[in-house]
């Protein structure tokens, strides 16, 4: 879905981010038609974050139940690897599933007069080097219609504060209007390396997502 060579290094200047929203349609346009979008966002993993504990979450999945998942090292590699070959390579490089310290994830948006809907399509997760002085480290990659993904996202999470007998999905934390830390990467086939252009980005697509949420 997005460059890949591009995406697992650092870039100079920062993340690669869009300048301009391709398929944002106008609020009267929306309200007669069908609305679809994609988007790339990049986010660090933080202790104190739902990222970390998604991490957390996943990485104790999988290794309770490591033939599950069909996993890549990186989104544009031609074959999945089992958890075995995943481990042994980063094991040889210093690393492990809980190394990761930023996540990329794919939207998909769609919204028509039956309501708004928003995917996940894939995690990629990275180690980057403090600093950013050197290359991200592919960690593990996984597309999100597995079954297995699919399950945690939609019926695992974290307890909620106001009620200790709900939990609360990591599919509703992780929607992109909920990061508070994420930045634009994608929107569409399109990607620039702008960084300036970062927050005007992600404030128009957070605008045009919650016309349709509220």
């Amino acid at each position: 879905m997005y460059a890949l060579k591009e995406m697992t290094t650092r870039l100079t200047g920062g993340l690669l981010l869009l300048v301009g929203l391709v398929g944002v349609l106008p609020l009267d346009a929306q309200a007669q038609g069908r609305w679809q979008q994609t988007a790339v966002v990049g986010t660090p993993i933080l202790d104190d974050q739902v990222s970390r504990v998604f991490l957390d979450t996943l990485s104790s999945v999988i290794l309770r139940n490591p033939t599950a998942i069909a996993f890549k090292r990186e989104p544009g590699d031609e074959n999945t690897i089992s958890f075995d070959e995943l481990d042994n390579q980063l094991l040889d490089e210093g690393f492990d599933l809980s190394s990761a310290n930023f996540m990329i994830i794919s939207y998909k948006f769609e919204a028509d007069q039956q309501g708004f809907r928003q995917n996940i399509e894939d995690i990629y997760f990275l180690y980057r080097p403090e600093g950013g002085s050197d290359i991200d480290t592919p960690i593990f990659y996984v597309a999100a219609d597995q079954p297995m993904i699919n399950s945690i996202l939609v019926s695992k999470g974290t307890v909620n504060r106001l009620n200790q007998a709900v939990i609360v999905p990591f599919l509703d934390q992780m929607g992109f209007h909920q990061l508070q830390e994420a930045q634009i990467l994608q929107v569409g086939n399109r990607i620039i390396r702008d960084v300036g252009a970062s927050e005007d980005e992600r404030r128009m697509l957070l605008q045009t997502i919650r016309k349709f949420l509220y």
